[in-house]
């Protein structure tokens, strides 16, 4: 029983420690985590309408054939592919792409995308196209979203 007071003793100094440390804490340190939060139903907020002589657009694009070149890291080195897109009211309505892979896996990997990537990409809008891995090959989207990023750039009006 003697050599279980010690014990006991540096557990219960731990506990209190433990509880003063969190207790002292201030409401903007606690973390909040789903088992300590509370969600409040509310009924929805009407939206503002702006006010007179503030016109806020979205950015628009030119219509029209846009190409660029976008690379990305393999493990074995740096690949590009090249990416052409036609632009009707920054809208995509047709593209290709150019493979250009050096490495025999990257040509493979190119192959597969170039096979599968035209849903994520026609019909959609140019600011909305974000791929990532298509039929398997996942760093060749890097590449192309890179080239469509340039695009973008090419195509605003």
């Amino acid at each position: 029983m003697s050599k279980l007071v010690p014990i006991i003793v540096i557990v219960a100094v731990l506990i209190a420690g433990g509880a003063y440390y969190t207790l002292g804490k201030k409401s903007s340190q606690i973390a909040i985590t789903p088992e300590n939060t509370t969600v409040v139903a509310t009924e929805p907020q009407k939206p503002v309408a702006p006010s007179a002589g503030i016109t806020v657009t979205a950015p628009t694009y030119n219509d029209g054939v846009y190409t660029a070149d976008g690379a990305y890291q393999t493990p074995e080195n740096t690949e590009t592919i090249t990416v052409t897109l036609t632009l009707k009211n920054g809208i995509v309505v047709d593209s290709s792409i150019q493979q250009n892979a050096r490495e025999q896996k990257s040509v493979l990997y190119q192959q597969v995308f170039a096979a599968g990537y035209k849903e994520f990409v026609t019909g959609k809008k140019i600011t909305d196209i974000n791929i990532g891995v298509v039929s398997g090959s996942s760093l060749t989207g890097k590449g192309f979203n890179a080239a469509v990023a340039s695009i973008v750039k090419q195509a605003k009006a």
